[in-house]
Formats: C-alpha cells, sequence, structure tokens
C-alpha cells in the first residue's frame, strides 16, 4: 500500500486524478470450480452468493449481502486512500 500512496501523492502534485477501477462482481475467468478457490475465499465461504455463468464465476448483485461485501470492500479504499473517484465496471463477460 506504501506504493499506491505514493502513486497518489505524486499524481496530485502532478494535477493527475487516480480513478480505481473496480470489477466488483466477477470471481473467476476460466472456470466454475469453487474448490480450486483458496479455501479462505470469500466466494467459498459464501457459495449461496455465487453464480456460475458460461466458464466464469460471479457475486450475484441481487443478493443482499454479496451487495454489502462488495460496496464494503469499495468503501475501504474509498476511506483510506484519497482517490478521485470510483468505476465500476463488469463487461468483461464472455457470452458463448
Amino acid at each position: 500500500m506504501i506504493r499506491f500512496v505514493f502513486l497518489l501523492e505524486e499524481a496530485h502534485r502532478r494535477d493527475l486524478r487516480i480513478s480505481p477501477w473496480f470489477n466488483p462482481y466477477r470471481i473467476t475467468m476460466n472456470h466454475t470450480d469453487l474448490n480450486r478457490l483458496s479455501a479462505d475465499h470469500p466466494a467459498r465461504k459464501h457459495p449461496d452468493w455465487v453464480v456460475a455463468y458460461g466458464s466464469q464465476l460471479f457475486y450475484n448483485p441481487g443478493i443482499p449481502k454479496a451487495q454489502d461485501f462488495i460496496v464494503k470492500g469499495i468503501e475501504e479504499v474509498v476511506k483510506n486512500y484519497d482517490i478521485d473517484a470510483v468505476h465500476m465496471d463488469d463487461y468483461f463477460t464472455r457470452i458463448r
């Protein structure tokens, strides 16, 4: 995180803006096997939040607890770092 703070400070000193880009719903890109995730991965702890689509896993944004998890993660960045904006996106879904 020291590097990120340095990046923010130097960018702002140069009148540049930093806007982190979040893809909050995507869990995997090339498999749908929860067991391949680390044992402490939130998706393994809460498989009821997860939906498989094609060859990917996603958090289901229609589930309130999944929404809260995503929002809290982004809030942590917003509260702890002097960022200028937040981009939320997840348009890389591959449809087969």
